[in-house]
């Protein structure tokens, strides 16, 4: 665990597992962030309000996914005469993987 420090005697304990999820705040606009005692009405209410937010993100991506997956993809038709000669001309030898792509 790592442990994190608040304002009056405030701590919170974040497994090594969600090391990943501790982040240094930043602001493109050089303002503090608005800081709340952990415990507080203000804590409680502020995240509240960032579970509902992230609820909303969650469901516009399930949304958009779903509607990805019913929509059909546009399929390239066959290479051309064309175009093989022209990539011919690349200086450059593709990998197994763009060849078999």
């Amino acid at each position: 665990y790592i442990k994190i420090e608040y304002a009056k005697n405030g701590n919170l304990y974040i497994p090594a597992s969600s090391f990943d999820m501790i982040q240094k705040y930043g602001s493109s606009e050089s303002k503090k962030p608005k800081l709340n005692t952990l415990g507080t009405s203000a804590w409680t209410k502020t995240k509240e309000s960032v579970k509902s937010a992230v609820g909303e993100v969650a469901k516009e991506l399930v949304e958009l996914y779903a509607l990805r997956e019913r929509d059909n993809g546009f399929v390239f038709g066959k290479d051309t005469i064309w175009q093989k000669e022209f990539e011919e001309t690349f200086p450059y030898e593709e990998t197994r993987g763009q060849e078999e792509a």
